[in-house]
């Protein structure tokens, strides 16, 4: 066996060392920057919230807003009383307006049962011949017989109703039955009717188909009867009338 030669010692081999890095310092957040961030955020806000706001209220005044309407000057009302005459009653104190062609006429016609004594009627100049005519007559009364100017009036409301009709074809209608009301401020009463005869002291004779209004008012202890037929002249004279002082 051959001898084994010695091996020369192997050199210990230096190993690198690693140098450590140092680590790298973190950016800090900028807070200005946040802020300005928020408030223009906000600031868009306020801005949508206006204009949304500002859609939503011109909606509505559209909605509620009414139709443009042409502005029309309307034309002066004109009075068909200006150019009448009047009549005063300085004696029963009353007045009234009346057109100058009809005709204002004192005592009337004396009917079989006259409940006043007629001051004056305003006919139509037909009338005297046809008495049929409308007709505006006033009746005047003292309270002299202790009757009430309701006991007066449904007496004249009952008579003209229950008056026996010599002419069968014309039957009495009640167009507005005998009620308490108010007639320039004074306690009345007040019926209407048409057909039959009628009787009021102004006149007396069988109506076809006109309407007679009748009003009874009471003014310091007078009872006075105011007669007023179907027509629109005798209407526009029953407006103007008047208690004077």
């Amino acid at each position: 066996m051959e001898p084994v030669a010695p091996q020369p010692p192997i050199a210990p081999v230096a190993l690198p060392v690693s140098t450590p890095t140092p680590a790298l310092p973190s950016p800090k957040k900028s807070n200005g920057l946040v802020w300005v961030l928020f408030f223009l955020v906000f600031l868009l806000s306020v801005v949508v919230a206006f204009f949304v706001y500002q859609n939503i209220q011109l909606r509505q005044q559209l909605i509620t807003s009414p139709a443009p309407t042409s502005s029309v000057i309307p034309s002066p009302t004109v009075d068909p009383t200006a150019d009448w005459a009047t009549f005063e009653n300085t004696k029963y104190l009353y007045s009234f307006e009346y057109p100058s062609y009809l005709t204002v006429v004192g005592g009337g016609m004396d009917g079989s049962f006259p409940e006043t004594k007629t001051d004056v009627v305003v006919i139509y100049n037909d009338a005297k011949n046809f008495p049929d005519e409308p007709r505006f007559s006033v009746g005047w009364v003292s309270d002299t017989e202790g009757k009430t100017l309701e006991q007066r009036a449904r007496e004249h409301f009952n008579k003209i109703v229950n008056y026996p009709n010599p002419n069968q074809k014309i039957k009495t209608e009640i167009v507005s039955g005998f009620s308490a009301t108010k007639f320039l401020g004074l306690g009345a009463y007040t019926f209407t009717i048409k057909g039959n005869l009628y009787i009021d002291g102004s006149s007396e004779g069988i109506s076809q188909e006109r309407e007679r209004q009748y009003i009874w008012v009471e003014r310091e202890s007078n009872c006075y009867l105011i007669r007023a037929d179907g027509d629109d002249t005798i209407n526009q004279i029953l407006s103007t009338f008047k208690f004077t002082n």
